[in-house]
């Protein structure tokens, strides 16, 4: 019995770990954050498992975590990126006929245009060095010296102390940042390739899927780039606001890095490259120094994939959390950080290009409009952030690069637009979304910069279709294009045919764009801007798969659904065989190893006194249920999170009876084919899972599915008062009679020591009064260990226990195989059933 105590609890330690995990929203990369706890950051980095781990993801066909890859592009701050061995080969099949363009044109010697590159929010690396006299947890180190901490793949298992040093505080007296008492943090290698390239390495070896230019540098560097040289780039401290970079001198290392690149570049001009937020603090910079000075030092602006005007993904981190895009992060310590980073407030949407009316957020009580984003955040409790959003919005209102300029950015890709809270703020939204963007940014903040035509200087604005936030860094289209302005120069690029399917857009250009519009199902949003009839915006809480917004992969999600709901009928009717129908029939008894009667009539084909096929069904009923209800309900996210944790209880019922049929030393074969449903079905669930946009944490899993919840307890309530089994207890003298008798009457148990049916049949006769089992009731039964007795050969013996009646000569008059209660016995053998066990109540 201790050792299927052990196994219950093993399998409640099972579930349990997984319904954590959702709290934390865990992840693909298996980081052990126990074994990491007490070792430093550099330990951690050279662990076997951690290169292993690494050298895993490099390798890994990009086909088989395509799931994974969309999930992080869905994250606006998220600082990984996968890009496919297809797309690789691509590149080196593009840099190798462009080096023969330039060859055949004589540009193979020409000087190269050198380029500084300006990442996006979380595109920089951040090292950082420790002297703390405080830690939030016992694991947590306080002396460190310089290292690696964004990103950092091994320090993401022990969030609480990343976070921590991560961590920015905003004096509101003072108007300024600080880190965490005792942390230092600086930017990894201005100047060089490391910080911007990519996030985390393993010595040199970069984590492929932490790439943010390194593409792009290994693009330029097979074309005869030299990094650090004539490529470099200008990392900056991501978690603060521009206004702060500025005080904090960034604007003039980032003028003294231009300038000493076109030094030791023979004087050639610098190209300035930007992705996404870098494109904004460019524009910045550009304006801090005079026109004789970009004259001089900046041949060419590229801003690729800015949100001019902010991206409304930033409103959804700040309210409710974003896990980066990486699922072990937790999603609730993101907005805790977010909440006072002036860097993702900088990407709250502004009137730079929203009217002041158009409407992001709503509630079944208040719509809130931009103008009202300050009073949205101190509505929810955000004081800080709501003066940081006040200090800092439309900073680059009104500014133009004054420089010849060519901006770059991607449409057609499914991206948030309006979020709609109907449980309040303290759940996921319903998200919307329009196809006009990259997937992070909304067109409108993307094509601000065409508002340039009609300057001083030459702008040409080019848009690539399906180029995601991401992903255009990586994009051949696009880093083609980029070489034809670098090294042909942008006279000789504007004579080149057109390469991309801008043409598609350029219908569309005239198009003022609302963020409401066309949404019908929304009755009493404000939608007043006067922006006309704009991009389709699609709501997906009400297409028959409730928010499909939160699920992107319709096709996948439907696929599953139905696989998986045919599955759980299936399974749902070897469980309710298993429970009530005539297994004992020979239909799934083929011997005494391979038989369904001898596991689900052992000891452990009961747990709390009801067998374990009631809870298979159960367990199917409840699944089956919430099948249903990703089907017809606006909770998708919640069900889908449920059914991952109700599919990993499922497997460690799994795991609970193989090992019991190990013990037992023997094979239920119908059993089995539950078991490989189970197993198919927890394997759908986690790709549904993994596929989620934002996991909900567990508190909203909870509140948000209580009726469910207490459905649940009810229906194993009722099951288990329902089939509980009745408990025989006798007094030790009349069970000691009635073992007698059974003796005497030739009734021989056959069976084995190692059997669990056996077990369960021998606790019959251990009475409470027995001391151990050689002292009980049981010493007086016949009982033969057929793995050592020539008598169960002799009369058959094909199952465990079985009971034999003889007569004096050793003939079988009577057998009955599995375990028999005192009654059967009793009619069995003619002896009279043994008085049961009366307590001190009834002797009084």
């Amino acid at each position: 019995m201790e050792i299927k105590f052990i196994l219950i609890f093993s399998l409640l330690i099972f579930g349990l770990t997984v319904s954590i995990q959702i709290q934390e929203q865990t992840t693909h990369i298996n980081v052990n954050s126990r074994d990491s706890l007490d070792k430093s950051d550099q330990e951690v980095l050279d662990t076997d498992s951690y290169k292993s781990m690494v050298e895993y993801l490099n390798k890994l066909p990009i086909e088989e975590i395509a799931d994974f890859c969309e999930g992080l592009a869905k994250s606006m701050f998220s600082p990984f990126k996968c890009t496919t061995k297809e797309e690789k080969n691509e590149l080196k099949l593009l840099t190798k006929q462009l080096i023969e363009e330039d060859e055949s044109m004589g540009l193979k010697s020409h000087p190269k245009k050198p380029m500084v590159l300006v990442p996006g929010i979380a595109g920089s690396g951040l090292e950082g060095r420790f002297n703390k006299t405080r830690s939030p947890a016992w694991y947590c180190k306080k002396n460190v010296d310089w290292h690696r901490v964004w990103l950092s793949v091994a320090q993401i298992a022990v969030q609480e102390c990343w976070f921590d040093n991560l961590a920015v505080f905003y004096d509101t007296n003072t108007q300024t940042y600080s880190n965490t008492e005792g942390v230092e943090l600086q930017t990894i290698e201005f100047g060089g390739i490391k910080g911007v390239s990519y996030l985390d390495y393993i010595g040199n070896l970069p984590i492929s899927l932490t790439n943010v230019y390194g593409d792009l540098i290994k693009f330029f560097e097979d074309l005869g780039y030299v990094a650090g040289k004539n490529i470099r780039g200008a990392p900056y401290d991501w978690r603060v606001s521009i206004k702060q970079l500025e005080k904090d001198g960034y604007f003039r290392q980032m003028k003294s890095l231009i300038e000493n690149t076109y030094d030791i570049n023979s004087k050639q001009k610098v190209v300035l490259i930007s992705h996404s937020m870098g494109g904004m603090i460019s524009l910045y910079f550009l304006n801090t120094v005079s026109q004789a000075w970009r004259d001089k030092y900046i041949d060419t602006f590229i801003p690729i994939a800015a949100p001019w005007s902010g991206s409304p993904k930033a409103i959804r981190t700040l309210i409710s959390g974003d896990n980066l895009g990486i699922p072990l992060v937790s999603g609730d310590r993101v907005q805790n950080f977010a909440k006072e980073s002036g860097g993702i407030i900088q990407l709250v949407p502004d009137p730079l290009v929203w009217s002041k009316e158009t409407v992001f957020v709503s509630t079944p009580y208040k719509n809130f409009t931009i103008a009202q984003t300050s009073s949205l955040f101190s509505t929810i409790g955000l004081p800080i952030t709501s003066k940081i959003y006040d200090g800092i919005q439309s900073v680059i209102s009104g500014l133009k690069p004054h420089v010849p300029t060519h901006c770059i950015y991607g449409y057609g890709v499914p991206t948030e637009i309006y979020y709609k809270y109907n449980k309040g703020f303290g759940d996921q939204p319903i998200i919307f979304e329009t196809d006009l963007g990259d997937g992070t940014v909304p067109l409108s903040s993307l094509k601000v910069c065409e508002k340039w035509h009609g300057h001083s200087f030459p702008l040409d604005v080019k848009n690539f279709h399906l180029e995601d936030h991401l992903g255009i860094l990586s994009s051949k289209d696009v880093l083609k294009y980029i070489h034809k302005l670098i090294m042909k120069g942008s006279e000789l690029y504007l004579a080149v045919d057109e390469m991309t399917s801008g043409s598609k857009l350029q219908q569309q250009d005239n198009i003022a764009y609302s963020p409401l519009a066309n949404v019908s199902s929304l009755s009493g949003i404000n939608n007043s801007n006067g922006n006309g009839n704009g991009g389709k915006v699609s709501n997906h809480g009400n297409n028959g798969f409730g928010s499909m917004s939160q699920f992107p992969n319709r096709k996948l999600l439907q696929s599953s659904i139905k696989i998986m709901g045919m599955l759980g009928l299936v399974n749902l009717a070897f469980s309710l065989y298993l429970a009530f129908g005539n297994i004992e029939s020979g239909t799934c008894d083929v011997s005494a190893t391979i038989s369904c009667t001898t596991v689900i009539k052992s000891a452990f084909g009961e747990i709390a006194g009801v067998p374990v096929s009631i809870f298979g069904i159960t367990w199917n009923i409840v699944f089956l249920m919430a099948i249903y209800h990703i089907m017809s309900d606006d909770r998708l996210p919640h069900f889908i999170t449920a059914i991952y944790i109700w599919c990993s209880f499922g497997v460690g019922f799994v795991i609970y009876f193989v090992a019991a049929e190990y013990i037992i030393g023997a094979l239920c074969p119908f059993c089995t084919v539950v078991h490989i449903i189970n197993v198919t079905l927890m394997y759908f669930a986690l790709k549904l899972y993994n596929e989620l946009r934002v996991p909900p944490s567990l508190g909203s899993l909870l509140s948000t599915l209580k009726n469910q919840l207490i459905f649940i307890f009810v229906l194993h309530l009722v099951a288990t008062v329902a089939f509980q089994k009745t408990v025989e207890v006798h007094d030790e003298p009349a069970m000691t009679k009635f073992a007698k008798c059974l003796t005497d009457s030739n009734m021989v148990f056959y069976g084995s020591s190692g059997c669990g049916a056996c077990i369960n049949q021998k606790q019959l006769f251990i009475t409470p009064d027995s001391k151990d089992e050689t002292e009980s009731p049981l010493q007086y039964i016949k009982f033969v260990e057929c793995r050592d007795d020539s008598l169960c050969k002799k009369y058959e013996i094909r199952r465990y226990p079985t009971w034999i009646k003889h007569d004096d000569n050793g003939v079988e008059l009577e057998r009955h195989e599995g375990v028999m209660n005192s009654f059967e016995l009793s009619k069995m053998s003619g002896c009279e059933p043994p008085a049961e066990k009366k307590d001190d109540k009834d002797k009084k």
